[in-house]
């Protein structure tokens, strides 16, 4: 198998990683990848970045080295209605958006069932093109149709953490 791309990742921006775009983008090309989201943390996780962040990516290269920038965001789901920490305008003008749940902004102590509920509810709304959770089977973003020979008859495997397979419908 091999990795065209790495859908979820972090720069020191978020506040928990330790390297710059740049450096990101010089390990992705270093490990053979045509393309590297860089989904910083939506405003209400504590440390990192603020909603001007987001509404200024506009300014950031979308090519760095040989690698293709998709700048979007990890977007916080803040509890069971599913509602985000990014205004849906914001989330639009982005490349590329997650949701995810994180114990500091939705809280501690939720079933699978309820946490498999809010996903369901976040998943349709157009501004959230691919969610992370565990383990699922998303179609993929018009953003990363555009990017990295990925086609709308592909689908992505996310994991936690970053794609993990591209594979064609059958």
């Amino acid at each position: 198998m091999r990795f065209e791309a790495d859908t979820h990742s972090h720069t020191l921006a978020s506040g928990h990683a330790y390297s710059t775009i740049k450096e990101m983008a010089a390990a992705a090309e270093a490990k053979g990848l045509k393309a590297l989201a860089l989904t910083e943390h939506a405003p209400k996780m504590p440390g990192t970045c603020g909603l001007f962040y987001f509404q200024n990516l506009d300014v950031v290269p979308r090519k760095c080295g040989g690698i293709r920038l998709l700048m979007g965001a990890e977007v916080n789901i803040m509890d069971e209605t599913g509602r985000i920490d990014l205004p849906e305008s914001t989330c639009r003008d982005l490349d590329i958006v997650i949701a995810s749940i994180h114990p500091p902004c939705y809280g501690m102590g939720h079933t699978e069932e309820e946490n498999m509920r809010v996903l369901s509810i976040v998943f349709p709304v157009p501004a959230c093109p691919l969610i992370k959770y565990k383990c699922g089977i998303l179609s993929s973003s018009k953003s990363i149709n555009n990017s990295a020979k990925i086609s709308s008859k592909e689908v992505l495997l996310i994991s936690q953490f970053s794609i993990i397979e591209c594979q064609p419908l059958e």
